[in-house]
């Protein structure tokens, strides 16, 4: 028998529960840090647009995360039970009298339950991004845009925050690092926790991908937005000038004051009206070139970083420890060759224990009418090993599981025959 060290497991799967606790922990600041962030986007049809898309990426890549930082834990409670069911094959081979103790079976994790987190609309704004005297706002036929610059450069450092947090940036090299260690195991399970682990890391590096494009998205709106408003600004500056009036020009988050209030007579305006007409048209042709509504409008169809990767989580978290197998038995069995005599009374001890029992009259196994056929669990047992004597040594899982009539129902048996003796593993009716 190849003796595998149960400490392995246990070590991978104390790895993947403080990846998820971690992750967990800036998923919780991030949407703590998302939350002032609504009406950020401006209220054009094109920021109403993209924010609709925000809105739906933002909320997967929150939710997965969340998902992902739950499923690593639960992933972690089935490599463990994996180490514990090699820990048992090795205690149950060791023929010293003294061994000690059986080793303690992990607690079991709880089934992830999902988040479904939406932030604040991201769409709205003031309505306009310039407000300013009557005779310079006729002569502008454009939308001035009116996105928040505060609340993007808010959201841009929640996502990068959370991405740059060691738990996000390195979870899917960490989880490859645990794939690879249990990848230098031969052991039936393994090829099934590697598909399951490398499922995982796909996941992590989504979420990360996910959060660095809105991150992306976030500052790159808002320096757009800066340069604009910089470039306003510097008109509205000459006109202040050229008028030689004090328009009182202020830069806010999402919109720019100058000149409210100020209102020109006849005379006054018909002296100014040059220097309007070239203030409106500097901020036209500044406008247009920024092409901020067409820049939302090509992000907005952005590629969903996050695609799938709900389904494939889906995958783990329908996974059963009854999935993992039990190992106990099938580590124990090397010896394919039929025994040469069958040891009823050991097979009966080992079923009667109690964990054994525990674990095979659950209701999900259906049993309950063989067991009243029979006069009771003990009964039940008994008929179950009596059935299943003489066979030939050997493993008895999932692909191959013995099937038996008993009392005229079809009882479908695993475990592992070892020198005569069955260690029955688990027992149901489909």
């Amino acid at each position: 028998m190849v003796t595998v060290d149960p400490q392995v497991f246990y070590d991978g799967a104390k790895k993947l529960t403080d990846i998820g606790s971690s992750i967990e922990t800036a998923t919780t600041k991030l949407v703590q840090s998302l939350s002032s962030t609504g009406s950020m986007a401006g209220s054009t049809a094109a920021a109403s647009t993209w924010a609709t898309s925000y809105n739906n990426r933002a909320a997967d890549a929150v939710n997965c995360a969340h998902r992902l930082a739950q499923t690593l834990p639960y992933l972690a409670g089935l490599i463990a039970l994996a180490g514990y069911n090699h820990a048992m094959a090795n205690y149950n081979a060791d023929i010293n009298p003294n061994k000690g103790r059986a080793p303690s079976k992990p607690a079991t994790v709880p089934t992830p339950i999902p988040l479904c987190w939406r932030g604040a609309p991201s769409a709205g704004g003031p309505g306009n991004g310039l407000v300013s005297m009557a005779a310079l706002m006729e002569k502008i036929h454009v939308h001035i845009p009116d996105g928040d610059t505060d609340k993007f450069s808010t959201a841009s450092k929640a996502w990068s925050d959370f991405i740059g947090t060691e738990a996000v940036a390195h979870a899917a090299y960490e989880i490859s690092g645990v794939n690879n260690t249990l990848g230098q195991i031969d052991s039936p399970e393994i090829g099934d926790l590697m598909d399951h682990l490398a499922t995982a890391r796909r996941s992590a590096h989504k979420v990360y991908d996910g959060g660095d494009q809105l991150a992306t998205e976030c500052d790159s709106h808002k320096t757009a937005l800066d340069t604009l408003r910089k470039q306003i600004n510097d008109v509205l500056l000459a006109l202040d000038e050229a008028l030689a009036v004090n328009l009182f020009v202020t830069i806010f988050a999402d919109t720019i004051t100058a000149g409210v209030g100020v209102i020109l007579d006849g005379a006054a305006l018909l002296k100014a009206g040059r220097d309007i007409d070239v203030a409106a048209t500097g901020i036209t042709e500044a406008v247009n070139a920024a092409q901020i509504d067409e820049k939302l409008t090509a992000a907005a169809r952005a590629e969903d970083k996050l695609a799938n990767v709900s389904n494939d989580l889906d995958q783990i978290d329908a996974l059963e420890p009854e999935d993992i197998g039990d190992l106990a038995e099938q580590e124990a069995a090397e010896d394919t060759s039929v025994a040469s005599g069958s040891n009823l009374q050991a097979s009966k001890t080992y079923a009667h224990q109690q964990q054994q029992m525990d674990h095979v009259f659950v209701p999900k196994h259906k049993l309950d009418d063989l067991v009243t056929s029979c006069g009771g669990q003990d009964a039940a047992m008994d008929q179950m090993i009596d059935s299943v004597q003489g066979v030939p040594n050997g493993i008895y899982g999932k692909a191959n599981p013995l099937v038996r009539t008993i009392n005229g129902q079809e009882v479908t048996i695993r475990g592992a025959m070892i020198n005569g003796v069955f260690k029955i593993s688990t027992a149901f009716i489909p």
